[in-house]
């Protein structure tokens, strides 16, 4: 049995920036938690605005139908 991975299988840690009046919504996607985490620190200091948060999104495996 094969299994194929979504392309977003290797880039599990995804950032999300919720702000004001707007939904949230995952702006990118990273390979692991510390970059992910420098990125929001990042983010957090140039946009004064909104909030960003690093979400843990495991890997969905596609398994082929038979």
């Amino acid at each position: 049995m094969t299994h194929t991975y979504t392309p977003d299988s290797y880039r599990p840690y995804a950032i999300v920036a919720a702000f004001p009046g707007q939904l949230p919504r995952a702006i990118c996607r990273l390979c692991n938690q510390s970059d992910a985490d420098d990125q929001v620190r990042f983010l957090q200091r140039m946009v004064g605005q909104g909030s960003f948060y690093v979400v843990f999104d495991p890997p969905q495996v596609l398994t082929p139908q038979q």
